[in-house]
């Protein structure tokens, strides 16, 4: 995505409180939900658990029932794209849902930015300004949200999806040459891989 800067273009509002922005209605807060164990699987919907925001490649592994989880708890509702999910403890930790339809367990919640008024609320920026915040009860209504241009929220948007793509590949490549050299080394010590030295070889095919 292109980066570019207008002049004209209208200041970016002032950081604000989460209360503030809540009592201006920015954001709403959504409660997890209270997971029985015996609900939980390895198939169905996906459930975030707030260890899960520690690495969110663990996201994923624990699921739900859909119609398990329709009957037990028919009042809660499913993650949209673009919430952030959050906690408060032990340490704050956070994580966009790009996709939505996730169940968010208990005590992990939603921040969820009105689409129709965001307030210059990004997601991923909101992510980042609550991991590594102060933490504690109560103390997240005054975490303090950095904000941006109304305009400027799709393109951010665009520009952090792309990049964060880019940084998806380059780490599938990295776990594949990893693969690469233990597979590597795991031939050449038992014996199963011949290694030739390609000063050797190359001197050896001078001299035919």
């Amino acid at each position: 995505a292109s980066i570019t800067t207008s002049p004209g273009v209208s200041p970016a509002p002032a950081p604000a409180s989460v209360a503030e922005l809540l009592s201006k209605g920015h954001l709403r807060i959504v409660a997890g939900t209270r997971l029985a164990d015996e609900l939980l699987g390895s198939e169905g919907l996906v459930v975030v658990h707030s260890s899960d925001l520690d690495d969110a490649k663990a996201i994923g592994r624990t699921r739900v029932d859909q119609f398990a989880f329709a009957d037990r708890h028919p009042a809660a509702g499913l993650t949209r794209p673009g919430d952030v999910i959050f906690r408060t403890g032990p340490t704050a930790a956070a994580w966009v849902d790009v996709e939505g339809s996730k169940v968010v367990a208990y005590p992990a919640r939603v921040l969820r930015i009105t689409a129709s008024d965001p307030g210059g609320l990004v997601p991923e920026v909101v992510a980042a300004d609550i991991t590594g915040a102060a933490s504690g009860p109560g103390v997240w209504r005054r975490w303090m949200l950095r904000r941006v241009p109304p305009q400027a929220v799709a393109p951010l948007r665009a520009a952090l999806a792309e990049i964060c793509g880019a940084r998806a590949d380059l780490d599938a490549r990295a776990a594949r040459l990893s693969s690469y050299a233990d597979l590597l080394v795991a031939g050449a010590t038992s014996g199963a891989v011949t290694l030739i030295n390609p000063t050797t070889a190359a001197d050896a095919a001078a001299t035919q």
